[in-house]
């Protein structure tokens, strides 16, 4: 799909099983597109997965462990990185075409 604009090509397409298949190839392919943005302890902005978060501990500094056991310390809350990555999921959905307007966050 390089070169291609992903606007254009999700409304060309008609079904949902393609509508589908391409979210699915827009979510695992070019994934340092798909990262929120974070703050570091030390101040510095850095790209994170959300795909592979395990847990999100606050106890009192945000504590997040990847599946793969890395771990970091953020200065976002627990409740921002949930936002974040609500807000994340919700623009991809429209990018592939799916009505949004009904999405509202979850309650705790």
């Amino acid at each position: 799909m390089p070169g291609q604009n992903i606007h254009a090509k999700l409304k060309e397409l008609q079904t949902k099983h393609l509508r589908e298949s391409l979210l699915h190839l827009l979510l695992y392919s070019h994934a340092y597109r798909f990262m929120i943005k974070l703050t570091k302890m030390n101040g510095q902005v850095c790209l994170l997965n959300h795909a592979l978060i395990e847990i999100i501990e606050e106890s009192p500094d945000t504590c997040i462990t990847m599946s793969n056991g890395n771990r970091y310390l953020i200065l976002e809350s627990g409740e921002e990185i949930r936002e974040k990555i609500i807000a994340f999921n919700v623009e991809i959905l429209q990018r592939a075409g799916y009505n949004t307007s009904l999405v509202k966050p979850t309650a705790e």
